[in-house]
């Protein structure tokens, strides 16, 4: 059974908000819950539609259309003419992906921007329109990388210090928790997450998280992971470059960095992390006090939903007496 992280820690005070009334560019992922890349022929397409008049037609007064778009997540930037945006509108942004020009992948839900203490920076998450694709199925059957929730780990070669310890956690929602710790040099790993696609021959895992370029890893089986150079190649090399499925999934706890949705929800705050799609509560802690300030600062509404960075850790709900976890 899946352990899934449940709780947000803070351990950083300092968090920033982002919103904006007027601007000339909304930015944002995509995300979706196959984790195949998308074949060649598949479009993406994202707009800014103006939801503000009952019973009307939304207006669309932005778009975004990438051809061939590759693996999730997809960055997209839409151009918004800033003489088409009033601060007492409301707008969203939608998306959605045609294959051979057919629908297959489209929001579900609208996700506000611009107005109303929303930012110009979204995230938003693509489901299947429909019966999927066999061509866009990922690791809900047949997945080359074997039963998830699971944990790889290897030492593989470093050049200033004694091993490079890697521990990799893959989740069935196509997202990962990855430790990197400098064996002989650090006492503390650091930390990566995001989300996690396969190419299209299904050979190849490839990693998208905070780091500049994708982490990519040849699948020799579903119990070994290789690493792959830059241009997603083998290395030339005897020494070992394999991760190796544990024989139990272990769960991590990362602490870093992070940007996501913010909103109340009853007494509680819950943060919807941008990379990896995940939803957890926000524990009541002295820095979730400061969040909530600097949030209520930037909210019109109560039920708004903030971009915010802050610096957390995640960690598993303990489990609840008499309930199953």
């Amino acid at each position: 059974m899946r352990r899934c992280p449940r709780f947000l820690t803070l351990v950083l005070a300092l968090v920033t908000v982002s919103m904006a009334v007027r601007a000339e560019t909304v930015t944002g992922t995509a995300a979706f819950q196959q984790h195949e890349a998308l074949p060649p022929t598949a479009v993406f397409e994202a707009r800014v539609e103006d939801i503000s008049r009952v019973g009307a037609a939304a207006e669309v007064i932005g778009s975004a259309r990438i051809e061939n778009p590759g693996s999730p997540p997809i960055a997209f930037q839409i151009e918004v003419d800033p003489g088409k945006i009033d601060a007492r509108r409301r707008y969203v942004v939608r998306a959605m992906i045609t294959l051979d020009g057919k629908l297959v992948l489209t929001t579900d839900r609208a996700y506000p921007v611009l107005t109303h203490g929303h930012g110009r920076e979204v995230a938003v998450l693509l489901r299947a329109a429909g019966a999927p694709r066999p061509s866009l199925v990922g690791a809900a059957q047949g997945s080359p990388l074997g039963a998830l929730p699971a944990t790889f780990a290897g030492d593989l070669p470093c050049a200033d210090c004694v091993a490079l310890r890697y521990r990799l956690n893959l989740f069935p929602d196509g997202s990962f928790f990855l430790s990197t710790l400098h064996e002989g040099r650090s006492t503390e790993p650091a930390y990566d997450i995001g989300a996690w696609a396969l190419s299209s021959d299904r050979r190849t895992l490839v990693l998208q998280g905070g780091r500049e370029a994708p982490l990519r890893f040849r699948i020799v089986d579903a119990g070994t992971l290789r690493l792959l150079d830059q241009d997603g190649r083998d290395i030339e090399s005897k020494l070992n470059y394999a991760l190796a499925r544990q024989p139990q999934f272990a769960p991590m706890e990362p602490r870093l960095t992070m940007r996501g949705l913010y909103r109340r929800e009853g007494k509680a705050g819950v943060f919807t992390e941008c990379l990896t799609r995940q939803r957890w509560s926000v524990a009541p802690t002295g820095a979730n006090a400061a969040l909530e300030r600097e949030t209520d600062k930037a909210r019109r509404e109560p039920d708004d939903e903030l971009l915010v960075s802050l610096e957390g850790q995640v960690r598993s709900a303990p489990k609840a007496e008499g309930k199953a976890q």
